[in-house]
């Protein structure tokens, strides 16, 4: 069930990977980007528009090498961990300590040492003291959600630091309007962007949700928001549960104005996709331009 309208941060789906589809030949390429001895580049720079599944994707990521490649550290960062003195340093804490359970070699984490101290030692010694030597994958999720001073200063503490060992690789998702900022990262980065899912994926992903969760709407229940063809992964969550959420109120409309206005704020943020942008004027029976204001009383 989502909330009732609050000041709550924006709807974001915790991964499931009973619901992941699609994506096969994206993880193909990122898997044999991650294990080949070598490569052209060693940061991939995943982009797409809100709400396209770049989080759940980099989830599956981590997941895959996990489980198939035992000669990989596999690191996922959310961005927000990585933004203040504190946060880092329990950030690196976990790290080293999940790290060491890996490898024995892995020098203890020191409180008294300072964040690029502690990255610098944790590199090195994943690529050269462990027995495999492993290649540390690190993952940020969520780069483009921080100020510009604050992307700043995660590229200069933190993803420069593990980019000066050899055997790094770095994967990080943003938004397609949004870049590195670092001289030293961007000449090494390679950038691909994640498309929508086609419509057999994102039938296939709805009819999963109708399975897997409770009280989850049947897809055959589901409004016809010709011609959006339920495609775009976050926006497929949102409106789904949203809709299973007022079934169950009598006389309520599966989605509303309310309802399509909160995606838009909560899932894709201060700028529409066509997609979605062609859904409220076809739904609302709206002209081509439109307002707030008019979309609530259409």
């Amino acid at each position: 069930m989502l909330p009732q309208k609050s000041d709550e941060p924006p709807f974001r789906e915790v991964y499931d990977p009973k619901l992941f589809v699609g994506r096969d030949s994206e993880i193909e390429g990122i898997e044999q980007w991650a294990t080949s001895a070598v490569g052209p580049k060693r940061l991939k720079n995943v982009k797409a528009p809100p709400g396209y599944g770049k989080t759940w994707f980099l989830n599956k990521i981590r997941e895959i090498l996990d489980a198939s490649h035992g000669d990989l550290f596999i690191i996922l960062a959310e961005a927000e961990q990585l933004t203040s003195a504190d946060s880092l340093a329990r950030w690196l804490k976990s790290v080293v300590e999940d790290a060491r359970k890996r490898c024995s070699a892995i020098r203890e984490f020191d409180p008294g040492a300072d964040s690029v101290q502690t990255i610098r030692a944790l590199a090195e010694d994943l690529c050269t003291k462990c027995s495999p030597v492993r290649r540390l994958i690190l993952i940020v999720d969520g780069l483009d959600r921080l100020s510009q001073a604050q992307i700043l200063d995660v590229e200069k503490h933190v993803l420069e630091q593990f980019w000066r060992t050899e055997c790094v690789r770095i994967l990080i998702a943003m938004r397609e309007d949004a870049y590195l900022q670092s001289h030293v990262l961007r000449p090494d980065q390679q950038v691909f962007y994640l498309a929508s899912l086609t419509i057999a994926e994102g039938t296939q992903q709805l009819q999963r949700r109708s399975q897997h969760i409770p009280n989850a709407l049947p897809l055959s229940d589901l409004p016809d928001l010709s011609p959006y063809e339920w495609t775009v992964a976050g926006i497929n969550s949102f409106l789904s549960l949203r809709a299973a959420q007022n079934r169950n109120i009598a006389g309520h409309p599966l989605l509303t104005a309310d309802d399509l206005r909160e995606c838009r704020r909560g899932v894709i943020g201060r700028k529409l996709t066509d997609d979605l942008d062609a859904v409220l004027v076809t739904a609302c029976g709206l002209g081509d331009t439109w307002t707030l204001d008019a979309l609530a009383e259409a």
